[in-house]
């Protein structure tokens, strides 16, 4: 069986990255929002949060280029870590994205020339700067 996930959306926070062994891994969260008509008919918007790893080449590119903000398509598999708490000893969950491949969807992205296609069949990018006070968060 074979499970993919897509998400696009922006950046929350300025990528995170760190050595393992001889390769690099970065993480960060992306911001996917939705509007709905709630039970009274009005038009309600609603933010989902997706964590992603990412290892590898695309992990140096992306904590290089991406930033708070940036706009992007993340083509991956779910993922759920676990680990102990140190304080209570319980066991915690967190589901997470670990991407095969991340695309940079702002007009500043520097996706080579073979992915612009691809780029803009995932999402066309923004028209206008968006600025912090745009960002849900």
């Amino acid at each position: 069986m074979f499970a993919q996930t897509i998400v696009i959306g922006r950046l929350g926070k300025d990528p995170e990255s760190r050595e393992v062994g001889s390769t690099t891994v970065a993480n960060f969260s992306v911001a996917s929002d939705y509007a709905y008509k709630n039970r009274e008919g009005e038009w309600s918007k609603k933010t989902e949060w997706s964590n992603v790893k990412v290892w590898g080449a695309q992990a140096k590119s992306a904590t290089q280029y991406l930033k708070k903000g940036s706009l992007v398509a993340i083509i991956g598999r779910p993922e759920t870590e676990s680990w102990e708490d140190k304080n209570s000893g319980e066991k915690k969950y967190k589901s997470i994205v670990v991407a095969d491949r991340v695309i940079f969807l702002d007009s500043k992205g520097t996706a080579s020339d073979d992915e612009a296609p691809a780029r803009a069949a995932v999402a066309a990018p923004a028209t206008t700067p968006i600025s912090d006070d745009d960002i849900p968060f």
